[in-house]
């Protein structure tokens, strides 16, 4: 249903869902630019731990923006909050994710660069957190467990 919506509000037989949903695919799964230090950065955190990706997006627009970007291989699996029907923050889908993982809370860390939805996320289901504060934002509601404004500063936690 993510296109029928815009489909009726266009109301051309033209622009079907289908069409929608392959020129969505098309234009944002190719476009694709990684942050300085990703590579190498994913390089060394997977020959130490095992990579999991919790996402709100799509699980198909995920997947290919993993292989196109050339991570997928870092990655251990994918969790899509589609798959379970509930979204970030809320702390069920990352204690899904846990299980999924077979990992704990004490063997986890959330890396997340959204505030609301991976941190706090993440502390409210008690696992420790990496915020990589890029916006530099300040006055935080609650303190995350670490805070970094660079990639390359992550080795240094982990």
């Amino acid at each position: 249903r993510r296109f029928s919506i815009v489909n009726e509000a266009i109301g051309n037989p033209k622009y079907t869902p289908d069409y929608f949903n392959r020129e969505y695919l098309a234009n944002t799964t190719q476009n694709i630019k990684l942050m300085d230090g990703a590579i190498e950065l994913l390089h060394y955190l997977s020959k130490k731990y095992k990579i999991h990706v919790i996402t709100d997006g799509f699980l198909e627009v995920q997947i290919i923006k993993m292989q196109v970007s050339k991570i997928n291989s870092f990655i251990s699996e994918v969790i899509a909050a589609e798959d379970i029907g509930i979204l970030k923050p809320d702390k069920r889908l990352f204690e899904h994710a846990l299980k999924q993982a077979g990992a704990t809370t004490e063997n986890s860390i959330v890396d997340g660069d959204d505030y609301e939805n991976d941190i706090l996320g993440a502390k409210n289901a008690g696992i420790d957190q990496i915020f990589f504060n890029r916006k530099k934002l300040t006055n935080l509601p609650e303190q995350p467990t670490f805070i970094v404004e660079n990639l390359s500063d992550i080795k240094k936690i982990l």
